[in-house]
This record gives C-alpha cells, structure tokens and sequence, in this order.
C-alpha cells in the first residue's frame, strides 16, 4: 500500500507543480499543496464509500420450491466493494452495485462487506447476519404426536400429503400455501383428504383425543384445492368389572366372615340298669344300652357373595373439529370439507358376583345311633355387577372459510 502510495502522491505533485509558476518544484510548500489535495480526496471517497444498514440491503425472492435468490445491493457511488460470505474467499467488486446468488430456504448468511477508495484504502466495513426464508414441505403420511405450529414464507402440499393430526391442533401462518393435485386414489374422501383430523372409525387413545382437532391456516396467497376431512376418533369402551378388579387388585377369595357356622357335635349316653341278683332268676336283662344324648347338628349354610364390579360407563365419542381459514387472496384457492363425528364407546359389562362363604361344617358323629348331621350349603354368589352405560355420539365443530370457494363432502 506504501508503494501505491508514492506512486500517487509523485503524479499529482508533478500535477500540482504544473500550477505553481512560482514555486520550485522540490519545495517543501509544494509538497505540502500536494498532501492536503491528497487528504482532501481521501475524505471525499470516504464520505461516498460509507457502508451503513440503511444504504445496504439484503433480500430474498422466490425461486423453486426449496430455494431463494438472495440480493445484495449497495451504493452505487462507492468505487469497489469487498464481499465475503460466510468465510467464503473474497469476491472485489468495483463501479458495482449488486450481487446475487442462488440459496437453500432457512440456511443462514454472515454477509461482511468493505468499501474501499481508489487508492485501495478501507474506507468502512459492515457485517450483515440473515437467513433465507423458510419453505414447509407436507410430503406423503405424516401422523402427529403432538400439536404443530408451522410458521413459514411458503408451504407446500404435494400430490401424495397426508397430514393425520391424531386429535392434535394445526396452525399454519404463511405468505404462500400451494396445494398440488391430489392423487385420489379413491371415492372415500378421508382416504383423499390432505389434512385428517382423525382416522374414521378408530377408537381414540386417550380422553384429551375426543375433544377434536382445531385447524387454523392463515395466508395472504393460496392457491390449488385443499381437502380438509373433520372426523372425530370414536369413544372410548368401559372397561369390563373383570378388567377392574384385576386393575384393582382384587382377588375372588372366598371371604372368611361369610362361612357359615359349624354345627353342634353329637353326644351318645348310656341307658339301662343292671339287675339284682334277686331278680336274675326271673330272666332280667340287666345289659346297658347306648342312647343318642344330643343329635350333631348340621352346619348352617354360607352367606351370598357380594355383587360383581360394574362395568365403566363409555365415553362420548370424540368431536369433529374446526376449521378456520384466513385467506387475502384465494381467487385460485378452494376448500373441501367432510365432517363426520366419533361413534359413542360401549359400556363395560359387569363383573360377575363374586363367591358365597363356605357352608359350615357339621357337628361331629359321634356313633349310633345318633344319626350324621350334613355341612352347610355353600353360599350364593353375589349378583352380577351392572353393565355400563354406552356413552353419547360426538359433536360437530364450527368451520369458518370467509370468501374461500367451499364445498361440503360426505365421509
């Protein structure tokens, strides 16, 4: 730079001295004339050559689906420019004012640019950080797992989308939504639909499943047809009493407190007499004989089991869903909706009633001729439990399109 330096400041001291009549050329006033000429352009290109985020601008534009063109502009006064892109080599830049390049939707940009004069000095340096805007791609099948929030410059539906919401909400804000034709496939509309709130006739898996999806788009441009299929996830069965008391813990033990008693033990005794002497020779018997003192008695029957559990009640089936759509210009957007409820889920049915105690035992024999007593009866089991009650079919949700060309289908 030293070197340019001379070079320069020898040609406008040969220029300046051309004016100095006077003056020697190698005077020192002279050379002096000739510093501040230099200062005074130097300042000039400066002034001009000043980089700021108002007189820079970086922008991006669409291109294909996935890419951008980004713009970078400057002042067109500024002699040359030094580029660098996220470390990338250097690129100079001189007498213009612009450049631009091809780019990936989100990826991110560290933009460095430094005006110099034409003497090659700096003159001012800015660092820009900016990244490209952010396409969404729906692409075949996809099944949420939790709510989804898609904020986006473009949104892209292709021919094979499928969004399953599985009950979960959807928002989408975006500046662009494109819907490619559909690839039917088939006369159901839920099969063909871009945007499912639930699969039909599937149970749903969790109470917070019933409530319904709530789908909100907003965008200032849409264009293609949207097929949005509003199905609520069936209701939830009752789980059986059975299904309960194993839940539960519960076993079917006979319980101890519903035995019935034991019966009273039999007693034998003795009756008879034995016989004098004065009376044996008139053929007294005089043997003792054996008698039934007290009858065992039997045991008394168990009491009844107590009744089975009952079954759950079944849940409502699940809501609809709603639709929202906000769209500024739709003149090339339509929608498509079906609406179908979740069937109700069936009541459980009650568990059966459970064991009656064991019959009491009989009291003990205790020979002849006491006749044996019988143990008791086992009891009765308990009643059945009751079965649940079937729950309610779902409701339908509210769908909101504005001036959107809407069409209601059958699912």
């Amino acid at each position: 730079m030293r070197g340019i330096t001379i070079v320069v400041v020898f040609a406008l001291s040969l220029g300046a001295c051309s004016f100095k009549k006077d003056s020697d050329k190698s005077s020192p006033a002279a050379q002096q004339d000739v510093l501040q000429t230099l200062q005074n352009e130097q300042e000039k290109q400066a002034a001009n050559g000043n980089l700021n985020d108002k007189n820079v601008a970086v922008k991006f534009t669409e291109d294909e689906p996935g890419y951008y063109i980004m713009h970078i502009t400057w002042p067109s006064n500024i002699f040359r420019v030094k580029l660098q892109i996220n470390n990338r080599s250097q690129q100079i830049f001189t007498r213009v004012s612009s450049y631009e390049e091809k780019v990936e939707n989100k990826r991110k940009f560290k933009i460095v640019l430094t005006s110099t004069d034409q003497i090659g000095s700096d003159v001012s340096s800015l660092e820009i950080n900016k990244a490209a805007p952010t396409d969404y791609f729906v692409q075949g099948d996809q099944d949420l797992e939790a709510n989804l929030n898609i904020e986006a410059n473009r949104v892209f539906f292709d021919s094979t989308s499928r969004l399953n919401l599985n009950g979960f909400t959807l928002s989408i804000s975006t500046n662009y939504l494109f819907m490619a034709n559909k690839n039917v496939g088939s006369d159901i509309f839920a099969t063909s639909a871009n945007i499912i709130s639930n699969i039909p006739n599937t149970a749903a898996k969790d109470l917070s499943q019933l409530i319904g999806s709530s789908i909100a788009i907003k965008a200032a441009h849409a264009e293609g047809l949207l097929r949005v299929a509003l199905v609520g996830a069936d209701g939830i069965n009752g789980r059986n009493g059975s299904d309960l008391e194993k839940a539960q813990g519960i076993t079917r033990d006979r319980n101890p407190a519903l035995a019935g008693a034991n019966g009273a033990d039999g007693k034998l005794g003795i009756i008879g007499h034995a016989c004098s002497r004065a009376n044996i020779d008139s053929g007294c018997q005089g043997a003792e004989a054996l008698s039934c003192v007290k009858k065992p008695e039997n045991g008394l029957d168990g009491k009844q089991g107590p009744a089975g559990i009952d079954g759950e009640n079944g849940s409502d089936g699940g809501n609809s869903g709603s639709l929202s759509l906000v769209i500024d210009d739709s003149k090339n957007f339509s929608v498509e909706i079906g609406q179908h409820v979740g069937r109700p889920g069936k009541g459980g049915v009650g568990g059966a009633g459970f064991p009656g105690g064991v019959g009491g035992k009989a009291g003990s024999f205790p020979g002849e001729p006491c006749i044996r007593a019988n143990d008791g009866k086992e009891g009765a089991p308990g009643i059945a439990g009751k079965n649940g009650a079937d729950g309610q079919p779902g409701k339908t949700g509210t769908i909101l399109t504005g001036s959107v060309k809407t069409t209601i289908k059958d699912i």
